[in-house]
């Protein structure tokens, strides 16, 4: 398993007797929070472009990137686990 949490202000948790956390609120809008990812992603992809290479993401990791989002509404909704399948 990997897990990239987003940045925040502080590593602080709070907890209250009935055991749930909550965190700072986040401090920027997504865009800002991940500019410099999509920016690292454009570059990549014109220079693609300009080298006649392929792109370093292609269409499979779309299509199971979906496919993994799909699940999880599933799970969501169902409440329960869902196995993930590619094919």
């Amino acid at each position: 398993m990997i897990r990239s949490e987003n940045h925040e202000q502080t590593t602080l948790e709070r907890f209250t007797e009935n055991g749930s956390s909550w965190r700072d609120p986040l401090p920027f809008f997504f865009i800002e929070r991940y500019r410099q990812a999509f920016l690292d992603q454009f570059d990549a992809f014109i220079e693609s472009l300009e080298s006649n290479k392929p792109t370093q993401v292609n269409f499979e990791d779309g299509r199971k990137a979906l496919i993994l989002a799909n699940v999880a509404y599933e799970a969501l909704e169902n409440r329960t686990t869902v196995e993930v399948k590619y094919n």
